[in-house]
């Protein structure tokens, strides 16, 4: 009868479009993995690259610091040195004042 034929009709249509449904849904599931996938991917190679940066940065702290010590150490001597040079300059000039 029609109305059978229209109600098979009408169930292989729900049917076909739930399939479809289904089909877009499992595309759209697989589309949404592989961007999680890339950006955990993204998030692992960032994350190597900040390690490298901390790591070249400690090194860096470490060159800086041992640079400021021996700056201190030539400031050190410098002062020493100019103390030196002013007490033969006094001498200089006490025993210039002497001979002359």
């Amino acid at each position: 009868s029609e109305y059978e034929l229209a109600t098979l009709t009408k169930i292989d249509n729900d049917n076909y479009n739930t399939s479809s449904s289904i089909v877009d849904a499992r595309s759209t599931i697989r589309s949404q993995n592989e961007t999680l996938l890339n950006a955990r991917s993204a998030i692992a190679e960032t994350e190597g690259v900040a390690m490298g940066i901390t790591e070249d940065l400690s090194r860096q702290r470490e060159t800086m610091n041992s640079a400021h010590g021996r700056v201190n150490e030539v400031s050190n001597m410098a002062e020493k040195g100019d103390g030196i040079l002013r007490g033969m300059l006094r001498r200089n000039k006490f025993w210039q004042g002497k001979l002359w």
